[in-house]
């Protein structure tokens, strides 16, 4: 893609997205700033992300990749039948809500602690 690998820096110990985005602010912390820095997530997992990394004080510019999306049919079947592959988008879909709820709550309570 273009960016020399010195320029990448993965953060993998995190247990959540919260956790990951203190993880990676202090990483960065004294290297860069936040202006300078790409985040990269899945689209579906973009806005809880951000928000996590905004919360923490290290507002980045967002990449979003792996959309699950398709060129909509507007069929009778298509409208109708239900599809194993739209349980999977829904599974996707109600486990990042989980998340961002869980994650709300679990910044209010730590907040509500400190």
């Amino acid at each position: 893609m273009g960016v020399p690998q010195e320029d990448i820096e993965k953060e993998t110990n995190s247990r959540n997205t919260h956790e990951s985005s203190v993880a990676v602010k202090k990483i960065l912390m004294g290297k860069t700033t936040p202006d300078s820095c790409l985040l990269v997530t899945s689209a579906y997992h973009m806005r809880r992300s951000a928000a996590c990394f905004a919360k923490v004080g290290w507002k980045v510019d967002c990449f979003s990749v792996d959309f699950l999306s398709h060129r909509r049919k507007y069929t009778p079947d298509a409208l109708l039948i239900p599809s194993v592959e739209a349980i999977g988008k829904w599974q996707v879909l109600i486990k990042e809500w989980v998340g961002m709820i869980l994650t709300g709550l679990l910044v209010t309570l730590d907040n509500r602690l400190k």
